[in-house]
């Protein structure tokens, strides 16, 4: 078999993730997530206004080694569109600090960001696809924002 059964664990007092572990015993998170259109699954919807993540500003990125240093979610990673809140929710179940997102559909996570520097904020100014309202950085920027944990 390739997968054991699957259970329902609570990671870091996210929302609930599905959590199916490969023969191998590697572990592969089907967060609850995996959808069109976040928003619209009631473990997904924003969290208490407390913990609202904090906007810090628009950081410098850079191929290769990136400031933030993990992708979590976005074109590519089968997480659909990405937003400021499935970003948040992505990072904050692995346990992170802070979360960038870049060029309109990509979610980086990191426990610490601006080794490159920040830029002038006219530079994040790509609307989230699929989200207009909602900025999600420009090319080779992160549109850099704090975990609220408490």
């Amino acid at each position: 078999r390739l997968f054991r059964q699957p259970r329902l664990v609570r990671h870091h007092a996210a929302p609930l993730v599905n959590t199916m572990k490969p023969a191998s015993g590697n572990l592969i998170l089907l967060l609850v997530c995996f959808c069109c259109s976040c928003s619209e699954i009631a473990a997904c919807k924003s969290s208490p206004e407390a913990l609202k993540p904090r906007y810090i500003g628009c950081y410098q990125d850079k191929e290769g080694s990136p400031d933030l240093e993990r992708l979590a979610g976005g074109d590519g990673l089968g997480t659909g569109r990405v937003n400021r809140k499935l970003c948040d929710f992505l990072c904050r179940g692995s346990g992170n600090r802070y979360f960038g997102l870049q060029g309109g559909g990509s979610c980086f996570c990191g426990d610490s960001y601006g080794r490159y520097g920040s830029v002038d904020e006219s530079s994040c100014d790509q609307n989230c696809r699929g989200y207009a309202e909602e900025i999600c950085g420009g090319e080779g920027v992160n549109s850099v924002y704090e975990i609220v944990l408490k």
